[in-house]
């Protein structure tokens, strides 16, 4: 088997990045919703 010779079965060479082993960039992080800190004390106040 020649490596010149690119195999349709074969998996890509490794100087071509595999979608499925290339290490995807951590996602950004998901900003969870803020507890209103201004809410918290004037709940506590009210009940």
């Amino acid at each position: 088997r020649a490596h010149s010779t690119p195999d349709p079965d074969a998996p890509p060479p490794d100087n071509e990045p595999v979608p499925s082993e290339v290490p995807q960039p951590d996602p950004p992080p998901v900003r969870e919703p803020d507890p209103m800190p201004h809410q918290v004390p004037i709940r506590t106040r009210r009940s």
